[in-house]
């Protein structure tokens, strides 16, 4: 089922929250990125706050519930979205201080926009 609508009106609510986490965390931030994947049976979520051109991640812990919340949106925007039969596979959102954002979708590579800082990574997502 396609419902657009429904889709836009999920991924602002997600981009909200995402601007909201990130001005809670530091108001002088620069970026933030909330990345989702699923591959319809298992879903993991995570978000990156970039200040002073640095990286942060945030432990979904730490999140006062934002990222469980960002996460629960994000499935209901998968099962609103059909892209010729095929359900995204992972998705990245990005906001910016002045509330623009911008929503990117992958269909096969589950590793695509992956934000870590393990084996020198730079916890951007690549």
């Amino acid at each position: 089922m396609i419902d657009k609508e429904e889709a836009s009106r999920l991924t602002i609510e997600i981009a909200g929250t995402l601007v909201g986490l990130a001005g809670d965390f530091d108001p002088a931030w620069e970026r933030a990125w909330f990345r989702f994947e699923s591959d319809g049976n298992n879903t993991s979520a995570n978000t990156t706050i970039e200040k002073n051109g640095e990286a942060w991640l945030i432990p979904t812990t730490s999140s006062g519930g934002r990222v469980r919340s960002m996460s629960e949106l994000a499935e209901q925007m998968r099962e609103h979205l059909d892209f010729a039969g095929r359900k995204f596979r992972v998705a990245l959102v990005e906001v910016q201080p002045d509330l623009k954002f911008m929503i990117e979708y992958e269909f096969d590579d589950p590793n695509r926009w992956r934000m870590t800082k393990l084996g020198g990574a730079s916890g951007f997502p690549k």
